[in-house]
């Protein structure tokens, strides 16, 4: 374990501690529990069996506390001190109210419903339509039936969350942005009207109420690797108006298109710089990229998807085996929190519940799931 002596890790402690006064409750015990248990290795003491109860503490009374327990534990050796932090962040983690503000996202929905696709793109035998397409599309004359069709069926199967490519139709886009995200006018400071405003229509006519935004395409860009932290900033500015519970931010559904590992964790910490507080979420079809990421940046979320193309290849109960079984991988590294069962489909309902239940059974969240 680490050579440091406990009152080295008490002032080291303490500074960081004062510096979390924009994080929230989870992520900070996350955080301070993961650089405990990266101190304590290879050592890995007993952990005592989590007591059951409720904790409604708030950001400011946690730093409080935190501080106040290490100054008066540095009586404690350094594996005490280690151990014992580790297990009140366990402790804490496991009482904290469950978020009722979980993402339940629908990414996919069958484009018979509402007729053949009006995406150039996804015409033929991809069989399904996206709101990933949500800024791909403005600027057509059925762009509002399209997206309001998404919020639809994402409503329909118990949903509550969008996602959508802000990549290259976002960009620079001021007016789009203010539609779009809810962006205030940066001359007046205004927000644009409910009727035009697509981030109230979704909450208020259908329910849908959060937004995982993919930051970056797999395919086609405009935006270049000088521009990137101009980028991110931009578009995290434009949800100001949001909290951790309303968006959340992806790197790429498919990064290992566009990224490899290290430029990846890159854009996790800009994402972090700009929206310290919001969920990141780092999709992927390759596992090692999701568990190199998760090697060297903490807070990072695992959204996986199928091994097949998901629209031409549909999951079926046999083999959604392989695929639950890559989940439960990356759960062992990150925590069931941290996992996604990301960009996946099934034909009929009944296997899409199915499949959706067994993600969501084991803590996981659902990118693609049917809640009903």
């Amino acid at each position: 374990m680490s050579n440091l002596t406990t009152q080295q890790m008490i002032d080291y402690g303490v500074s960081w501690l004062d510096k979390q006064g924009n994080s929230t409750p989870r992520k900070m015990l996350e955080q301070l529990r993961d650089f405990t248990v990266m101190l304590l290795a290879p050592d890995d003491p007993p952990h005592p069996a989590l007591i059951p109860g409720t904790c409604e503490l708030t950001i400011q009374q946690f730093i409080e506390y935190a501080k106040k327990w290490m100054l008066e534990h540095g009586h404690l050796t350094p594996i005490q001190f280690l151990t014992q932090v580790r297990d009140g962040c366990n402790l804490f983690l496991g009482q904290l109210p469950k978020p009722a503000n979980d993402f339940k996202c629908c990414m996919f929905y069958p484009h018979q419903l509402f007729g053949t696709s009006q995406i150039p793109q996804w015409k033929g035998s991809y069989g399904v339509d996206s709101l990933l397409g949500y800024s791909l599309v403005d600027g057509q004359s059925w762009a509002s039936s399209f997206r309001h069709n998404g919020y639809a069926w994402i409503r329909g199967q118990g949903g509550n969350a969008a996602i959508y490519i802000a990549d290259s139709q976002m960009h620079n886009n001021v007016e789009m942005q203010m539609r779009l995200t809810n962006r205030a006018d940066p001359k007046t400071g205004q927000r644009i009207e409910a009727s035009k405003n697509e981030v109230i229509i979704a909450r208020n006519n259908y329910g849908v109420d959060k937004w995982i935004v993919s930051l970056f395409n797999d395919g086609d860009t405009c935006v270049s690797p000088a521009q990137f932290e101009q980028y991110i900033a931009e578009i995290t500015g434009c949800y100001d108006w949001a909290s951790d519970t309303q968006v959340a931010y992806m790197v790429c559904l498919e990064t290992e298109d566009r990224f490899n590992a290290s430029d990846t964790v890159k854009i996790c910490n800009l994402i972090a710089k700009y929206a310290p507080t919001k969920r990141i979420i780092v999709g992927s079809q390759v596992e090692n990229l999701l568990l190199s990421v998760a090697d060297n940046h903490s807070s990072a979320e695992l959204w996986f998807e199928q091994a097949t193309h998901p629209t031409q290849q549909p999951l079926t109960l046999e083999s959604a085996k392989p695929f639950i079984a890559s989940l439960d991988r990356l759960s062992a590294k990150v925590g069931p929190a941290k996992v996604w069962g990301g960009e996946w489909w099934a034909k009929d309902k009944a296997t899409r519940q199915n499949i959706s239940r067994q993600i969501l059974a084991r803590g996981y969240n659902c990118g693609s799931g049917d809640y009903t």
